[in-house]
């Protein structure tokens, strides 16, 4: 349960530094 936790987690921040890093 917890890995699935930190998986979504990283998901999201994933696509957080993919936006920053288009802009």
């Amino acid at each position: 349960m917890i890995l699935i936790i930190v998986g979504q987690d990283a998901l999201q921040m994933i696509e957080m530094f993919h936006f920053l890093g288009t802009i």
